[in-house]
């Protein structure tokens, strides 16, 4: 889920905005809509929005400034020239003249980008959690099957199951079909024999499995495939 927050200088402006974008896509959360900085401060503070769109100029360097570590994607709504030196990484400019549909097209492509984006850093996370090792090509492997998964959920049978995100990982990593399933097994095996009975409990969690039972990757390809939508 994608955190939004909408900072306009005027009201009706973010309205538009939130009637015409943010009610479209499904995976957004709308956290505020704000047209003053400290109220705007507040909600970064508490809420930590992925995204920011704004017609305010000084936001960028608003969160450049403020934000050390903190850097969300802002979209910036406004007539400054995107050549300008309001460099800021993970940002679009766009035309305030333009329409409202170009507008909005715009910011729906940045979104989807944000929202695959923000999935694979939780999917990264999650594995680093269970355990898993990236200095492993499994480890890869198995981070693209689940992304792969997560987004064509339900398209594929059980039969198939191996035959679809496996032949779709090994194209995406120019190797072959039985490599990226012996890879996938030896970086869970890998994970699994680290596993004290005390540690185990984070499989538990996150696996619903009962030590000392060992993950399958068709498991831990679903299941976490799964939670990136939670």
């Amino acid at each position: 889920m994608i955190k939004i927050l909408i900072f306009c200088n005027k009201l009706t402006t973010a309205q538009l905005l939130t009637n015409k974008i943010i009610s479209g896509v499904s995976d957004l959360q709308l956290i505020g809509i704000t047209t003053a900085f400290d109220e705007t401060q507040e909600l970064l503070d508490k809420c930590e929005p992925d995204l920011i769109i704004s017609t305010n100029e000084k936001i960028i360097d608003f969160v450049k400034k403020t934000y050390a570590h903190y850097t969300p994607a802002i979209v910036l709504l406004s007539k400054i020239d995107p050549l300008t030196d309001l460099y800021y990484k993970n940002c679009i400019i766009l035309d305030s003249d333009s329409s409202i549909q170009n507008i909005a097209g715009y910011i729906f492509n940045f979104v989807q980008s944000a929202i695959k984006q923000s999935k694979k850093k939780h999917a990264i996370n999650i594995l680093t959690t269970l355990g898993f090792d990236f200095k492993l090509s499994g480890t890869i492997y198995l981070l693209d099957a689940i992304l792969y998964a997560n987004t064509y959920k339900n398209t594929y049978s059980y039969e198939q199951y191996q035959k679809s995100i496996y032949t779709h990982v090994a194209k995406l990593n120019n190797t072959y079909l039985d490599k990226v399933s012996w890879a996938i097994t030896r970086t869970i095996n890998y994970m699994y024999k680290k596993h004290t009975r005390e540690s185990y409990q984070v499989l538990e969690k996150y696996l619903g499995l009962e030590y000392p039972s060992k993950p399958t990757p068709k498991l831990v390809v679903n299941t976490i495939a799964t939670l990136l939508d939670i």
